[in-house]
């Protein structure tokens, strides 16, 4: 997959922190702490015990309603199907298709208008 920290700078720019997570915990603290624009994560966790993306994004979903979430899941697996997943992303979507999703989802729509104007 592309370098997706990579990508989402280039889309939202230098003034929003990226914040990289190696388990739901972790995720879901920072959720709880910070007004977060985007939560993306995987479908399925290297650690079972964390749960898996579906349930992150509930528990996310539960603290902080307004953060979307965005899946990134195997082609070779049907994705989780979940209310609290706003939107999905197959792992090897080629970057355009990727980076075209992430910036309609980070974008404001008022803030859209004026780049593709100029």
């Amino acid at each position: 997959m592309f370098d997706l920290q990579q990508h989402l700078r280039s889309i939202v720019g230098w003034d929003y922190d990226l914040l990289l997570t190696f388990s739901a915990k972790q995720a879901l603290h920072y959720v709880a702490q910070r007004d977060v624009r985007l939560l993306i994560t995987e479908a399925t966790f290297i650690r079972h015990s964390d749960g898996s993306g579906a349930e992150l994004a509930r528990l996310v979903r539960d603290q902080a309603p307004e953060t979307p979430v965005l899946l990134i899941h195997d082609e070779k697996h049907k994705p989780p199907t979940s209310p609290h997943i706003k939107y999905r992303l197959a792992r090897h979507t080629p970057p355009d298709q990727a980076c075209s999703l992430l910036r309609n989802i980070l974008v404001p729509p008022d803030m859209a208008s004026l780049s593709s104007s100029a």
